[in-house]
């Protein structure tokens, strides 16, 4: 995984689309190779990993009981 060292990467890529769309840059990748910051390279955390794999499984159950309530009514 690569973090961005951007603090707002969201709105460094809506930056890129706004300049591509305005003719600053020929195509999305050239203004994403000219404007982008970096990023640091992050392993995975197997044990962090285990913990998410047990959230998900929670947010699944939990989904599938908020549909039956919704065809309940």
């Amino acid at each position: 995984v690569v973090e961005p060292l951007a603090d707002e990467a969201v709105l460094l890529g809506t930056g890129m689309v706004a300049a591509t769309a305005a003719g600053l840059y020929p195509d999305l990748n050239a203004a994403c190779v000219a404007m982008q910051q970096g990023g640091k390279t992050r392993a995975p955390n197997k044990e962090a990993g285990a913990r998410f794999d047990r959230d998900y499984r929670i947010f699944l159950e939990m989904h599938r009981q908020r549909q039956m309530l919704d065809a309940i009514s």
